[in-house]
């Protein structure tokens, strides 16, 4: 396995970090993270810092240059603070990657 901390293969984005690339045989495996402090809830929209708990999604891309991709995103659940709101809890959104 081979780890290349400046190999960048992800556009640039400002709320997104890279934290580790690893190549292993065919496979291109990125794991990345959001920056962002806080998030808007997507029912209300109201802002918050509060994180509930975390989980990992996997994501397969297109083969690139003959290397399978694979994207593991850490992903954080927030509370919602508006005590208004029906959704208590949810996950932040990466539009930036995925499309719903």
């Amino acid at each position: 396995m081979t780890n290349y901390p400046y190999f960048a293969l992800l556009p640039a984005q400002p709320d997104l970090e890279l934290i580790e690339n690893t190549i292993k045989g065919d496979l291109i495996t990125l794991i990345v993270h959001s920056r962002s402090s806080q998030v808007l809830c997507p029912l209300c929209q109201e802002l918050t810092c509060r994180i509930h708990s975390y989980y990992q999604r996997t994501l397969a891309d297109l083969p690139w240059a003959g290397f399978k991709v694979r994207l593991q995103l850490q992903v954080r659940r927030f509370f919602c603070l508006n005590p208004e709101c029906k959704r208590k809890i949810f996950s932040e959104r990466l539009h930036q990657l995925t499309k719903a």
